[in-house]
């Protein structure tokens, strides 16, 4: 999900003056041009969303923007841009948030991981570019968000990509179908496949449709439960990583309105009454804060951790937990901070006996690989061009165990004061329970998956993993 968050909308004149225009060249502040003191909209944030809102309001002339990112902008390493060292980027480029101590893990302490760079997510994950099944977005509409429907969604999904159709050959030997109804050819992220794909990936497939589950004919189209191929956010003409840097950045980094501020972390957000104003930053832990001012909005696009982090630190969310830590309330909002989501991941592996030829073996061959190396940087072809695959299977929860209708009313049956602690604010009880009813009615209907097999870069790799909202 790529989201924002707007703290305020105060309408009036700019007060700032645009920097002249630098034809192909970034406007860096400290680089190319100063800060300003005042800024028609600020962006906390340099990921998908935030690159995203820039790039649009930027296109009007008469109002400058300031994007400020806590990471760097990446130095075109091998690691981000070619496709099989994807997920190596350098630690540099992550957050890695360490849990509580979890009690169903023996009070184990497990690490959040994202993006910390130019591009966000998207600048490090594995490529690999699903879409989900309707009804994962007609959950959040029918939540109370309208406008989040898979309908609602579709067009921008589409404009979204410029999507390449896999060549003939490739598509005939891997069965690999697509409806271009449901693929945009005129968006800024591109969308591939590599020309590379291990043999045996071709049989995860067959395997799930003999398992006797459902294999779309384009996952895009919203029908994606069961098993199906995927391209991945790939230049099918340079075959290294197509991201939010590429696609909404990089176009448009001259533009004289549009500011960008990297390696700067956001601390605070300054209101005026409950209207924000502006941001206060620093480019290291005990570094001078500085500020600037928005006169338009400040737009909060940080990612699922760190938006309602800052939102708590700027006084904004549940009110004892800000008193515990001395921060002056701006808003009492309880649902601040509260209900996150993300999924667990089970990894397994195996050996085949019989593996097609090549496999995912032939990369301890130092020899082949060199080759293979070769064949990408000459011709751009081989594995290479391969991330972490281009198949999955999501599963709809009665297909993975017999068992479902004990799980289903097992969790219909919890009591939602239980799960949380004694003293919990009411209305964070109320969206958990009603997130969980959606759940178990999508599940019942078959409209949702409970797990994600991944068929990765061979058909020896694979993982569960399902969101529990």
């Amino acid at each position: 999900m790529w989201s924002y968050i707007v703290l305020s909308v105060v309408l009036g004149p700019s007060l700032a003056v645009a920097s002249p225009s630098i034809a192909n060249r970034a406007q860096i502040v400290g680089r190319d041009v100063q800060l300003l003191n005042t800024y028609d909209y600020v962006i906390v944030g340099a990921g998908a969303a935030g690159l995203t809102v820039a790039n649009r309001l930027s296109e009007d002339p008469k109002v400058n923007v300031l994007v400020l990112e806590a990471g760097d902008l990446d130095h075109g390493e091998d690691e981000i841009l070619i496709p099989r060292y994807a997920l190596g980027a350098p630690g540099k480029y992550f957050y890695n948030i360490p849990s509580v101590p979890l009690p169903g893990l023996n009070n184990r302490s497990e690490l959040l991981t994202s993006g910390k760079v130019v591009g966000g997510g998207t600048a490090v994950n594995g490529m690999f570019m699903p879409r989900g099944a309707k009804g994962d977005y007609d959950i959040w509409k029918e939540l109370g968000n309208p406008g989040w429907g898979w309908s609602d969604l579709l067009p921008y999904f589409i404009k979204s990509e410029t999507f390449t159709p896999p060549p003939a050959a490739l598509a005939t030997e891997f069965e690999i179908t697509y409806d271009m109804r449901y693929h945009g050819t005129k968006g800024p992220v591109q969308s591939s496949y590599p020309p590379f794909l291990y043999p045996a990936v071709k049989l995860f497939l067959r395997a799930i449709r003999q398992f006797g589950s459902h294999v779309p004919y384009d996952y895009a189209s919203g029908d994606a439960l069961g098993a199906y191929w995927a391209p991945n956010t790939l230049d099918p003409v340079s075959r290294t990583r197509s991201y939010a840097r590429t696609a909404y950045y990089d176009p448009i980094k001259s533009r004289s309105n549009l500011h960008l501020l990297p390696n700067n972390t956001v601390t605070n957000i300054i209101f005026n009454g409950k209207t924000a104003t502006g941001v206060k930053f620093s480019n290291a832990k005990e570094a001078p804060i500085q500020s600037v001012s928005a006169c338009r909005e400040v737009i909060i696009a940080a990612g699922a951790p760190h938006t309602p982090q800052l939102l708590q630190l700027s006084g904004v969310g549940p009110k004892k937990l800000l008193n515990s830590f001395g921060i002056p309330i701006v808003s009492d909002l309880p649902g601040v901070g509260a209900n996150f989501h993300d999924h667990a991941y089970i990894f397994t592996a195996g050996s085949v006996a019989h593996d097609l030829n090549p496999s995912p073996t032939n990369t301890s061959n130092t020899t082949w690989m060199a080759e293979q190396l070769i064949l990408y940087q000459t011709k751009r072809e081989g594995v290479y061009t391969t991330s972490l695959g281009n198949s999955a299977a999501f599963l709809p929860l009665n297909e993975i165990t017999s068992l479902s209708n004990t799980i289903i009313n097992g969790l219909r049956s919890q009591n939602p004061q239980a799960v949380f602690p004694v003293g919990t604010d009411s209305s964070i009880i109320a969206g958990w329970k009603a997130t969980r009813d959606l759940l178990i009615k999508y599940t019942q209907q078959g409209k949702i998956a409970a797990g994600e097999f991944i068929g990765g870069t061979g058909a020896i790799q694979g993982g569960v993993r399902r969101s529990s909202g």
